[in-house]
């Protein structure tokens, strides 16, 4: 499927590592064995693979063949049967929805920043504490 379908286990630390040609690579994503049925539909059929860190993979499907399903088992928003997922500590997975819902006074501007709101929000408490740090040392 994408990744490198290698040998991997898990260290004491929990961090996921593979082993390739010899030389450890962390893994950011890995799942092994997935299998997902919608009824009795057998949607994803044993799917396995790592994703190392810094790799950039793509998925290639024809229509209905689970692509999007295994990006949301993968996200935690989905189900599965048996298998396994595992992502790397601090690792934050998300997918950007097929067919999003906005409304019809968002600007394009407006949905791309919504990608980055946890980001603004944390960059706008850190700047709101460092004030009151910098009230604190001038009331000093």
């Amino acid at each position: 499927m994408f990744g490198h379908p290698v040998q991997s286990r898990q260290s004491a630390q929990g961090i996921f590592m593979s082993k390739f040609k010899g030389v450890f690579i962390m893994i950011d994503i890995a799942a092994y064995e997935l299998h997902k049925y919608y009824g009795s539909n057998h949607v994803i059929k044993g799917v396995t693979f790592e994703v190392n860190t810094g790799e950039k993979v793509g998925l290639l499907g024809k229509n209905g063949s689970g692509k999007t399903t295994l990006f949301k088992i993968i996200t935690g928003e989905e189900p599965y049967e048996s298998g396994s997922v595992s992502k790397a500590s601090g690792r934050k997975i998300e997918m950007l929805a097929q067919i999003p819902v906005f409304g019809e006074e968002d600007t394009v501007e407006d949905i791309l920043r919504s990608s980055f709101r946890e980001v603004t929000d944390i960059y706008t408490e850190m700047k709101r504490i460092e004030g009151d740090a910098k009230a604190i040392r001038g009331a000093a």
